[in-house]
């Protein structure tokens, strides 16, 4: 609306605009709305508490539970978009969690990270894609810029042990 105000963009293109915020707005709320049909199958079905049951018959402490959570996580990212990560995994895993006592603001912080280090990571890093694409050069391949992203991502992956290993870092500020 300010652009059409300061007239950088005519009526036509704000009309675009809003019909591509309209599409996208429209997808997102479908894909939510999915998720909580799965969600609502998934625990009508149990298998929250089959993974639980999982989880206690092979003895697995909380730290394996969140290692194979978060290796999961950074593969899922490799090939997924977040949002259908995070509304694939969450259901199965939350109530896991929260009945090994995690702290869910905790869990939430370490899950997004798992997840956006992984939309870094070849051979499909979703994030490496939108950057390529967005800078518009040829020149820039896109290993050129998975060669760039690496050092971030590997910052990501010692911030992500760093807050597993002391869990009290990420929850200083609530």
């Amino acid at each position: 609306v300010l652009a059409l105000v300061k007239r950088r963009i005519n009526w036509s293109m704000f009309w675009n605009v809003m019909l591509q915020t309209g599409h996208i707005s429209t997808g997102v709320l479908f894909l939510i709305m999915a998720s909580k049909f799965y969600a609502q199958m998934l625990a009508l079905s149990g298998l929250p508490a089959e993974v639980m049951g999982f989880v206690v018959g092979a003895e697995l402490d909380f730290a394996g539970v969140i290692i194979g959570y978060m290796a999961v996580l950074l593969i899922l990212g490799m090939i997924l978009d977040p949002i259908s990560i995070l509304l694939i995994t969450l259901p199965v895993i939350l109530p896991v969690i929260a009945g090994l006592g995690g702290d869910l603001v905790w869990f939430g912080i370490v899950t997004i990270i798992a997840v956006e280090a992984g939309l870094l990571t070849p051979p499909l890093g979703l994030t490496v894609f939108v950057v390529q694409g967005i800078m518009g050069d040829d020149k820039v391949s896109v290993t050129d810029v998975f060669k760039g992203s690496f050092p971030f991502v590997v910052t990501m992956v010692l911030v992500l042990i760093l807050l597993i290993a002391l869990p009290q870092l990420s929850l200083v500020f609530v």
